[in-house]
């Protein structure tokens, strides 16, 4: 039986040319994960909302629920998050408005709701002036009437159109 002290030059050389490729993969694998981290946080930070609010109830009407207004992927979006729950009723729209309650010619009309729970975004029209609307109001148009409302505060990225927003000192101020 030979001792370990006697293997042959070639068996080693092997072993050490395996631990060398392993090392190597180890460390592929590491920056790849390191690299999808890096673009899950870039990811986060595009999504990070530009206001947000909490639904509540209006009347007789049950909502509840968080909506964030969102900048993804170069849209502006309403997005209703997981928690969005509102009682159904017939023909509800999406509305961005300047108040709780909607005003003829002053609100803007983003989709027809389309689920009375859960998670769904809506495209806010290109030309829509964020600065001009403070509430998120869902709309029944049948009965004309509010179901719930949300009054939106800026988030971590809020920029109001047509202002600027620089970060001083830890605050966000416009600068007009």
């Amino acid at each position: 039986m030979r001792s370990m002290h006697h293997l042959p030059a070639l068996p080693a050389a092997l072993l050490v040319g395996f631990l060398s490729v392993a090392s190597l993969h180890a460390q592929e694998g590491a920056m790849k994960k390191d690299k999808g981290a890096m673009q899950d946080h870039a990811s986060m930070a595009m999504d990070e909302p530009m206001a947000q609010g909490k639904l509540s109830s209006v009347g007789d009407h049950k909502a509840s629920g968080t909506v964030h207004i969102l900048n993804a992927e170069g849209k502006r979006q309403v997005h209703f998050t997981s928690d969005f729950s509102i009682e159904k009723g017939p023909d509800v729209y999406v509305l961005l408005t300047n108040g709780p309650k909607p005003v003829h010619g002053r609100s803007v009309t983003v989709a027809k709701l389309s689920r009375f729970a859960g998670e769904q975004s809506f495209e806010i029209p290109a030309n829509t002036d964020l600065a001009n609307y403070s509430h998120v109001v869902l709309w029944c148009r049948k009965y004309s009437v509010s179901m719930g409302q949300a009054e939106l505060q800026a988030g971590g990225m809020m920029g109001k159109e047509g202002a600027m927003m620089e970060k001083d000192e830890g605050t966000m101020m416009d600068q007009n």
